[in-house]
Formats: structure tokens, sequence, C-alpha cells
């Protein structure tokens, strides 16, 4: 049996892991040590859009499992015969 994988998956994890580690620092220092409000709000709207994501992308990976491919999709075809 064939396993599907994602190639370079390491370097896929490692390079996520990196950038999310130095938006974490660039954030702590941007809310604590910045004066910048503006700054700040940018910071913590990020943060949110990340977490929204987040849930998501887990919303819809867990979700997608559950369709069945065998089973068709219900439609509704209406022909009024006009081709104009």
């Amino acid at each position: 049996m064939t396993r599907a994988r994602v190639p370079h998956l390491r370097i896929v994890v490692a390079t996520c892991m990196i950038a999310i580690a130095g938006y974490a620092a660039f954030s702590v220092w941007a809310v604590f040590y910045s004066k910048d409000a503006t700054l700040v709000g940018a910071v913590i709207g990020t943060w949110k859009s990340f977490a929204v994501a987040a849930f998501t992308f887990w919303l819809g990976s867990s979700s997608g499992g559950k369709a069945s491919p065998d089973e068709p999709l219900p439609s509704r075809h209406t022909n009024t015969g006009d081709t104009q």
C-alpha cells in the first residue's frame, strides 16, 4: 500500500515553527516594549487572524473526512426550454 506524503515535510514544519517563533518574539517586543499603539493593535489583530485560521483549518479538516465519496450530491435541474 502506498502512503501519500508531503515532500520535505520536516523542512516545511521547521520553517513554519521558525516563522511563528520569530513573529512571537517580535510580538513580545511590539506589545511590551514599543510604545506604538498602532503597532500593538496590528500585532494583536494578526494573532487573532492566526487563531481564526487555525480554527477554520481544524474545522474543515475534521469535517472533510466525513464526506462520503460514494453518495452523489443531491441536485435539482430545471429546464425552461428558453434558449435565448
